[in-house]
């Protein structure tokens, strides 16, 4: 049991440790749907309606804030934006289409009204504070939710959208699918031909309305549709779509008709433009000749001398279609 001084000791420790507590007033979470006319944020001050020191004030910020980064001077708010004041009879509003104060002297109670609630105008804290003891009455959080609008993919270091997105077969590629409004931030998912995209990366993108997808294209995924999807919580998913363009070197066989002493040298890449250079006859590793081949479009097509030409040996086709370096195939001929 407590002796009466140690008793009255921890009673004055208790006083000045309330004393020292700050009240911080609770903040009111909302959801609010853009486009919404007429909503009513509500504000008590008790007291009587003749009483002139009763002056309210709505303050705006983007961030929260405390009661004592309120500002002490109306004329000088700094960071933090005046929407309107009361003081007696008088009414101040700083933008007369966005908001209005309705106050009911009666009760105590002045309301701000938004007229038509905007992103990212109204996305942010609001502040009703009594301009005599700076305290903060009310405080709201407006959280303004916007639907998802115009998604599109890109390729890497692009704006424009794009249906066709073309990569390189064995190098990284980097994809983005961005929106042109969205609040809150969408979160993105990928598919590949109606499956989740496998095998790939999701890097942060820096901007909170976009997504990124890394990935290493093959040969296969030539022709593959991607889709991008995002979603908000504020309705249905959104989905672009694009097509893969695998661009890959020619894949390059050689083939010889023996009895007419004919090779066939055939390309098979994209795009599917060719250039096919001059054949080469080799014995062991030693260049003999250089023959011109008859091409066309994937096709090259080599008549060799008739008959007393030494035909043994290898036979080289090398082709090129612009990506990466020309390709080659080789045929061992022996008669």
């Amino acid at each position: 049991m407590l002796s009466e001084g140690l008793y009255a000791v921890c009673i004055t420790a208790l006083c000045v440790l309330l004393g020292t507590m700050s009240a911080e007033t609770t903040t009111l979470s909302l959801n609010v749907r853009e486009g919404l006319t007429n909503y009513l944020l509500h504000c008590y001050n008790h007291g009587s309606a003749s009483d002139v020191q009763k002056r309210i004030s709505w303050f705006y910020t983007k961030n929260e804030i405390r009661e004592s980064q309120i500002p002490t001077s109306l004329s000088d708010p700094g960071n933090v934006t005046l929407l309107a004041s009361w003081s007696g009879s008088d009414t101040y509003v700083s933008d007369s289409k966005a908001w209005s104060m309705d106050d009911y002297q009666i009760g105590g109670k002045y309301s701000l009204r938004i007229f038509n609630a905007s992103f990212p105008r109204d996305n942010g804290y609001f502040y009703c504070v009594d301009q005599v003891s700076r305290d903060i009455i009310r405080r709201f959080h407006l959280q303004i939710l916007v639907k998802i609008t115009e998604i599109w993919i890109t390729e890497a270091g692009d704006v424009e959208g794009t249906q066709t997105v073309d990569v390189t077969a064995g190098e990284m590629a980097r994809l983005s699918c961005r929106v042109n409004r969205a609040n809150p931030a969408p979160d993105f998912l990928w598919t590949k031909n109606n499956h989740l995209f496998s095998n790939a990366s999701y890097p942060d993108s820096g901007d909170a309305n976009s997504g990124v997808i890394t990935f290493l294209p093959t040969r296969e995924m030539n022709g593959e549709i991607v889709r991008c999807l995002a979603n908000n919580q504020n309705g249905p998913d959104e989905i672009a779509a694009a097509k893969l363009n695998v661009l890959y070197p020619p894949v390059v066989t050689v083939n010889w008709q023996s009895g007419i002493n004919v090779l066939t040298c055939e390309a098979e890449g994209n795009p599917a433009q060719y250039e096919f250079y001059s054949w080469e006859h080799r014995v062991r590793s030693t260049l003999v000749d250089t023959m011109q081949g008859s091409a066309s479009e994937s096709t090259s097509v080599l008549h060799l001398p008739p008959s007393g030409y030494f035909v043994t040996g290898d036979y080289i086709c090398s082709v090129s279609n612009g990506v990466g370096h020309k390709q080659s195939a080789s045929l061992l001929c022996a008669t």
